[in-house]
């Protein structure tokens, strides 16, 4: 699972103003596969989700969200794809985008305590503590119960 803070910018290297822009995804190279079975269109998504983490794991951000959102439209139900690519753009400072991720995430898997627990990072990040302080309850609450 990812880690759910972002690293802090070294002290001696100012934020930038605005974060950098999104890549646009493409459509899909797999977008064949749309008339594929179910079946088909799932293990594609996987092996996207996989190159996604891996390249959010080797700091290749916008590769990994491209990826992660092409394994989002074969799959629209993986919602690990969902929390990894917020997870991505949380590390890219993109709040809102991170917080939309993860709250599809969890409407897919309620139970799923480390897209509660990456929320509550993007949502302190975005100045909305009172969001952050719920979604960290409900991690802890989900981790107890051991979700």
């Amino acid at each position: 699972m990812a880690p759910a803070e972002a690293p802090k910018p070294p002290v001696s290297e100012p934020a930038p103003a605005t974060p950098p822009a999104e890549p646009v995804a493409s459509a899909p190279e797999s977008a064949p596969l749309a008339a594929e079975d179910p079946a088909t269109r799932r293990a594609a998504a996987a092996k996207l989700y996989a190159q996604g983490r891996q390249l959010t794991e080797d700091g290749k951000l916008p590769d990994a969200i491209v990826a992660l959102t092409k394994a989002v439209t074969l799959d629209p139900s993986l919602s690990r794809a969902f929390n990894e690519r917020g997870y991505a753009r949380l590390l890219l400072k993109r709040y809102t985008l991170a917080v939309a991720d993860f709250t599809e995430a969890i409407r897919l898997n309620p139970l799923y305590g480390n897209a509660y627990h990456n929320r509550a990072s993007a949502r302190r990040h975005s100045g909305d503590q009172t969001g952050a302080d719920s979604d960290e309850v409900e991690a802890i609450r989900l981790s107890k119960v051991g979700r």
